[in-house]
């Protein structure tokens, strides 16, 4: 059978099985079977010719099934065409060993020929992994090498699938991961993880352990990042490899077994990343290629399978601009399919944005939703504009539609990816009911998203991100381009709008893709919160100017909404405030929690007003009150400093702070996220002073306390669970499903001693603190506590009650723990006393 009558039996047996009502078009038919765009159109209209398919005119032109196409498939096989190919394919180069295997058992159309460019580049790569797992016995232990973002990961998951296509692998076998960087740092922790260890291997390990080594057995063990294996750790995968064979952690006398094929993947040059004694052990070494080897063809049919995915999450159809595609396909894509995958999620999601929030009625990509960092690549597009002319049939690309109802390619449909389109179709409901403002609820998700994606610090580093005007010019329409330019002198002269080049190539994607939806006839709806002082001020006025010169350039009518948006675009440029504003630092304990939501207050308002600083649990608190002066010095403006402050000595550092430096401070003894975004907040208002802000604040916090109070018996359980899960990944030597408990025990001794009530507040600060200062009292290394006799002095009770209570803290770890960590837990309680008194 020839190569050309193989191919059409297998598209007719792809239509014959899903059988869509409408067809498909030759793009979707060619990427879910692996095959040539240009091979599968002339195939279908052949097939169409014959009277086997009916083709459906549009754009895309779609085919379907005429006749029943069994009866198609036997016509084919009985006659060859007279213009078939003869020949089959060269046999395919694997190890010796898994050749006749290969032939013998390998179904028509395997997982591996889903995946795209399974038989152009990824063609050498697969038939390495087809042949590793089909090696006798027991398959191959192979490396995989590229560069990050490459699918490395991808094509393991595969081998698993296919190890069970090909019944190498027993239907429930365990496919385990294992990233060697997660514990690069603690050699000792990372071979605990992989081989498990014995009770007393080393301090901390309380009870016998097994590893993922045991867990993997009969299975396959994917090993990411294996150069950042220590060299013991590749020692010990010596006897694994070799025999079969491997000990826990601290137990070299019980020898135990595991039958695993070993994949690992690496981003190093495996001769030197590697101990050569162990790179001999893996004889199978697939090098994946970089999206810059990889075809065109590959990249579309790429591009086409990440925005598919994005359309299953979204649970939507949408259209997305060919520019938008040919964009996708010739921009410089530094971290491979992975950036490409994660750039292109971005652009869904900013798209998201306004299809929720503008309550539109169709969702359409276009060039607007790439941020401005990405506008430096549009010179990209006259680099390769011979070669997308040469792919596009007629030199032009078309819109491309998605559905969530067609299926994915390449077949790994599990994701483990947030939904972010979920969260935000959520949360824009509940903004709406609680009254926000368009402009307000869009802010707040786009700031989720560069929060979700990072895609300025990922791209500021590499590119400028403003782009050069030739370059802009490549893509964007001059009738655009040219009246939207010779107005911006006129928007800075007569309505004081000044536009940064990188804003206005923002506002010229934005208008690009309003004009085209104006045509489109996909007008956004008024917004229903339309206050007067949306229509009185500078903004609006120059919108309405902007969009009377695009109608006279543009012999075009544009809806009056559409000067609202421009309008709401404009406001969110003016960040020339000069007023002095109160300072905001935010206190924690810790290494990470003030810091984090300091950026994302930042970030929520636009500005860099809040300052975060944490002290590390091992840190003097001499230490930590001398970093938090220079903080107070520098963001001092004149009108003072309100520091939020989680606990123990950090509520005393505003008096010393004030003491010292003359700076008038305030302390709230509290910090969390709400509290710090309305803080910058209102510290950003003019006329707000140290004082007023105070006095606002203790409003929002006593309506937070009695809130606290109405729902702190149903909110301990999801405390108790977030806690789990944070101090399970902090502890060092603690097994926390054992020190949890007994500190839960601890807790609530002391509650029923004080006689005062549990809240989730309290419980948490006493979990965590009380964690790490067990590891820090295993280590030896305790905190110091000035006061410590005052203290003692003036909470005698209190401080006997928590040092008999940690008695048995004591006794089951044979630890001693210092009077100053007492203090410490002392001064907690004693705040959460002194509060619920008031």
């Amino acid at each position: 059978m020839s190569k050309q009558t193989d191919r059409r039996q297998r598209i007719l047996s792809f239509i014959e099985t899903h059988m869509p009502p409408d067809g498909y078009d030759a793009s979707y038919i060619a990427e879910f079977l692996g095959l040539d765009r240009a091979n599968t159109s002339r195939e279908l209209n052949a097939l169409s010719r014959d009277g086997l398919l009916v083709r459906i005119a549009g754009r895309p032109v779609r085919f379907r099934i005429e006749t029943h196409p069994a009866a198609a498939l036997n016509t084919l096989s009985a006659e060859e065409p007279p213009d078939a190919e003869p020949g089959t394919d060269p046999e395919e180069q694997a190890l010796p060993a898994a050749e006749s295997m290969l032939e013998a058992s390998e179904a028509p159309l395997s997982i591996f020929s889903r995946m795209i460019g399974y038989d152009q580049s990824l063609k050498m790569p697969i038939q390495q992994a087809k042949a590793a797992v089909l090696y006798p016995p027991h398959g191959l232990h192979t490396l995989i090498v590229g560069a990050t973002g490459g699918g490395k990961t991808t094509l393991a998951k595969v081998m698993y699938l296919y190890a069970k296509e090909m019944h190498r692998l027993d239907s429930d076998a365990p496919y385990v991961i294992f990233n060697c960087a997660d514990y690069a740092k603690n050699p000792q922790l990372l071979l605990s993880h992989l081989f498990g260890h014995k009770k007393g291997a080393f301090t901390g390990a309380n009870e016998e352990r097994e590893g993922i080594v045991e867990k993997a057995d009969g299975g396959i063990l994917f090993l990411d990042e294996i150069h950042r294996l220590p060299p013991e750790g590749q020692e010990m995968l010596f006897s694994l490899i070799d025999r079969g064979e491997y000990y826990r952690l601290g137990d070299t006398e019980h020898i135990r077994s595991a039958d695993i094929l070993i994949l690992a993947a690496t981003t190093e040059q495996p001769n030197t990343a590697i101990l050569k004694t162990l790179l001999r052990r893996i004889p199978n070494v697939i090098k994946m290629p970089d999206l810059k080897e990889r075809s065109l063809e590959e990249r579309y049919y790429l591009i086409k399978s990440f925005f598919q995915k994005e359309a299953k999450n979204m649970a939507l159809s949408f259209s997305v601009s060919a520019e938008i595609i040919k964009f996708f396909m010739s921009y410089d894509c530094p971290g491979n399919i992975g950036q490409l995958e994660n750039d292109i999620k971005l652009v869904c999601a900013n798209a998201f944005v306004n299809y929720i929030v503008g309550n539109e009625r169709d969702l359409f990509i276009g060039l607007s939703h790439l941020p401005p960092p990405y506008l430096a690549d549009f010179d990209m597009l006259t680099e390769g504009r011979g070669l997308l002319d040469s792919f596009f049939y007629d030199g032009r690309a078309e819109d491309l539609f998605f559905s969530p109802d067609q299926p994915l390619s390449p077949p790994l449909n599990e994701s483990e990816d947030l939904n972010i389109y979920q969260l935000m179709e959520n949360h824009s409901k509940k903004y709406f009911a609680d009254g926000l403002s368009q402009k307000t609820i869009k802010k707040i998700f786009n700031n989720q998203i560069v929060e979700q994606f990072q895609y300025v610090s990922s791209k500021s580093g590499k590119r400028p991100v403003g782009a050069d005007e030739s370059a802009f010019l490549k893509i964007i329409s001059a009738d655009i381009y040219e009246p939207m330019k010779a107005a911006i002198s006129t928007l800075k002269e007569d309505f004081d709008v000044t536009l940064p080049p990188q804003v206005f190539h923002g506002l010229v994607l934005h208008v690009e893709t309003m004009v085209e939806r104006v045509r489109r006839g996909r007008a956004i709806p008024v917004p229903e919160s339309s206050d007067a002082e949306l229509f009185d001020n500078k903004y609006y006025q120059a919108a309405q100017y902007l969009v009377r010169v695009l109608e006279d350039h543009l012999n075009l009518t544009l809806p009056v909404q559409e000067a609202i948006f421009i309008s709401l675009y404009l406001q969110t440029l003016d960040l020339t405030v000069n007023d002095k504003h109160v300072g905001i630092l935010l206190l924690s304990h810790g290494y990470h929690a003030a810091v984090d939501m300091a950026v994302v207050a930042n970030r929520l308002l636009d500005v860099d007003h809040a300052h975060g600083l944490c002290m590390p649990l091992e840190e003097k608190v001499s230490q930590a009150l001398a970093r938090a002066t220079q903080f107070v010095q520098k963001i001092d403006e004149g009108k003072g400093v309100l520091i939020l402050a989680d606990m123990g000595s950090l509520h005393t550092f505003g008096g010393l702070i004030t003491k010292a430096t003359g700076i008038k401070t305030h302390t709230i003894r509290m910090v969390n996220l709400p509290l710090a975004i309305e803080a910058t907040r209102k510290a950003l208002l003019p006329a707000m002073t140290l004082e007023n802000l105070v006095e606002e604040l203790d409003k929002e916090t006593c309506i937070a306390a009695s809130h606290e109070e109405i729902t702190q018996k149903k909110d301990l359980l999801y405390s108790s669970k977030r806690i789990f899960r944070l101090v399970e990944g902090t502890l060092i030597f603690l097994d926390s499903k054992k020190a949890i408990p007994l500190l839960e025990k601890i807790f609530l001794g002391i509650l029923s001693d004080l006689g005062i009530e549990q809240t989730p507040n309290l419980y948490i600060k006493f979990i965590f603190h009380t964690a790490c200062m067990l590891e820090r009292a295993i280590r030896n290394d305790p905190l110091v506590y000035e006061n410590l006799q005052e203290l003692q002095m003036t909470h005698r009770s209190l401080y006997q009650t928590i040092a008999s209570a940690f008695d048995v803290a004591e006794r089951t770890y044979g630890i001693e723990i210092s009077e100053g960590e007492l203090c410490y837990i002392t001064e907690i309680f004693a705040y959460e006393m002194a509060r619920a008194s008031q």
